[in-house]
């Protein structure tokens, strides 16, 4: 069974996220990373599926704001 993905709370402040930017721009060559977001994620996997309910609980729970279906979407996670 796969994982249920939810995208949680911003991970840094915007300040932190510009200073990581940088950093990265200023280490690697081609200097054309345009955007770095960093987000909390949770992996829920359950020998059931949850019913809509107890989905609504975990996004309160967790303050998530988004479902993820997949990871391919361009990013990664880490």
């Amino acid at each position: 069974m796969q994982p249920i993905i939810l995208q949680g709370r911003p991970a840094f402040s915007d300040f932190r996220l510009t200073a990581l930017k940088t950093a990265l721009n200023e280490a690697i060559d081609a200097h054309d990373i345009a955007n770095i977001d960093a987000v909390e994620v949770y992996f829920i996997e359950s020998a059931n599926p949850l019913d809509d309910q107890t989905t609504e609980r975990a996004f309160a729970l967790l303050a998530a704001q988004t479902h993820f279906n997949r990871a391919d979407d361009g990013g990664f996670f880490v």
